[in-house]
């Protein structure tokens, strides 16, 4: 059968079935399937695109207090459901919000407990929990504290800061309604609550450094507001308010060109990295960056931390320092 021609007839062989397949199907040397290159970590950058000539103060707040939560929903719309799980279940499930219980707690230093009770006593949490809130709002180092300050629990009230305001006045009780603030063209709109003559009022419990780094742009604002030379934050955790002399409107403009650059990419000041970035070096942030990211709790941060891992800690430095080194001179 490996013969060109019959030896009987003389006539063309053709070739064996077996040759006649391997004709057919040529021999071809395996595919190596290619390398999938690792993706990078995920740092996203998003442009600002046309300047904004409006600020609300649930911005400005909503970024100095959790800037990843704040790009994540407004510049990539990105919005996470709470993680029902057991084990995610933090303290404040079983508390009273932060906002509810300054407001509870601020009824309490002028309103008989009997009567608050009657009143709002649905909005405590059930059962010990309740309880537990309710001796709070019984306890009397919050009133003490305030006689110590000097402070009438009758003047705290809010500020509206309104474009439509043409001059300042009484809304309701508690309330003000006044002009828009304007900083180089840029006007200032939105609630300020918590508001004293000497500064704002707060029921945050976190280290000097956090306090102010979470109250910095509404202090400003307040500082602005008020035509006052220095401003002080009261924490009712606090034994003294934290104070301090600011140009107002110079501060504010850089507020405003770290949160420009804020809406751009991740700022590093983050509730886990703040303290350390401000006041440290490179070397002590970023010992302990990664080990401190893990730690965190924010659903919003460990999610960029999933994604970002290793985070790319010698360009945050580079990118961010000199920024934060500028728009916080004040604290350092």
């Amino acid at each position: 059968s490996y013969c060109h021609l019959s030896p009987d007839d003389g006539k063309p062989v053709e070739l064996a079935l077996p040759l006649q397949e391997l004709q057919l199907k040529p021999i071809t040397p395996p595919i190596r399937p290619e390398k999938k290159a690792k993706p990078a970590p995920f740092w996203p950058r998003v442009p600002r695109g046309e300047p904004k000539w409006t600020l609300d103060l649930k911005d400005l707040a909503a970024i100095a207090k959790n800037p990843w939560k704040w790009f994540l929903q407004k510049r990539l719309g990105i919005y996470l459901q709470k993680e029902p799980l057991f084990s995610d279940l933090r303290k404040e499930d079983f508390d009273l919000p932060v906002y509810r219980k300054r407001d509870l707690l601020l009824a309490s230093l002028t309103c008989p407990l009997g009567d608050l009770l009657k009143e709002k006593g649905h909005l405590l949490p059930p059962g010990v929990f309740g309880d537990k809130a309710q001796l709070e709002l019984e306890a009397g180092a919050w009133k003490e504290r305030m006689g110590k300050w000097e402070i009438d629990p009758r003047q705290i009230h809010s500020v509206r800061f309104s474009p439509r305001c043409k001059e300042t006045r009484v809304l309701k009780e508690g309330w003000i309604e006044a002009p828009s603030l304007k900083v180089d063209g840029i006007e200032i709109v939105g609630d300020l609550t918590g508001v004293l003559s000497q500064g704002l009022l707060t029921e945050s419990d976190a280290t000097e450094v956090s306090l102010a780094l979470r109250h910095w742009p509404l202090l400003l604002v307040h500082l602005l507001y008020s035509g006052q030379k220095s401003v002080s934050l009261y924490s009712l955790e606090k034994e003294k308010p934290l104070s301090w002399e600011i140009d107002a409107e110079a501060a504010l403009r850089r507020w405003i060109a770290y949160q420009e650059k804020a809406e751009e990419s991740l700022s590093p000041l983050i509730k886990p990295w703040a303290v350390s970035f401000v006041k440290g070096d490179f070397a002590d942030w970023s010992q302990r960056a990664h080990e401190d990211l893990a730690k965190e709790e924010n659903r919003w941060i460990r999610w960029v931390a999933l994604r970002a891992s290793p985070c790319p800690l010698d360009a945050i430095w580079d990118e961010w320092n000199p920024v934060v080194q500028e728009t916080f001179q004040e604290l350092l």
